[in-house]
């Protein structure tokens, strides 16, 4: 009984190694070292060597929702990153279109503008202050998917260009 038992264990384990192919093991392998969050339909955030993603709290949605209005544009919170002198929000906005976002802001009153970009359809960038801490939204449509990511930069941290936030989702 027990050798019938191994001889079928020994069929299904050398059906397994032949089924497999050896190309999926390396892409395995290459994201084992990828230091990213997977969100969902194949999309990633990708973390900075100094980034970790933080246990969602009470805390943290109630850090979130003093930053940002109540509107007809939803972002709820989807995901916290912690970083050195940085905060990462990551929302999944609801009834979202870029048409709408350009003349309507997320976050409440008190936050200068700096600077922002836009491209229809593809993303919106902007930059704000407010109490010596720098703000960046970035939404973005990756797989017919949209993020919106909420970063704060404390003091004179360096939020990085545009390309830098379009390389952290993909």
């Amino acid at each position: 009984m027990n050798l019938k038992l191994l001889f079928i264990s020994a069929v299904f384990l050398a059906f397994g190694c032949a089924a497999s192919n050896p190309s999926d093991i390396e892409k395995d392998s290459e994201l084992s070292t990828d230091k990213s969050i997977n969100l969902f339909n194949g999309v990633k955030f990708y973390l900075d060597s100094d980034e970790e993603e933080a246990p969602m709290s009470a805390d943290l949605t109630a850090l979130y929702e003093s930053y940002t209005l109540d509107s007809d544009i939803q972002v709820p919170l989807f995901k916290c990153i912690g970083g050195d002198g940085h905060t990462v929000f990551l929302s999944l906005p609801i009834g979202f279109n870029f048409d709408k976002f350009k003349g309507q802001k997320v976050l409440k009153e008190g936050f200068e503008l700096v600077s922002s970009e836009m491209k229809e359809g593809e993303f919106s960038y902007r930059v704000y202050t407010n109490n010596g801490k720098t703000f960046v939204e970035y939404v973005c449509l990756v797989k017919n998917s949209k993020f919106y990511t909420m970063h704060i930069y404390n003091g004179d941290n360096n939020p990085g260009s545009l390309d830098y936030f379009k390389s952290k989702i993909k």
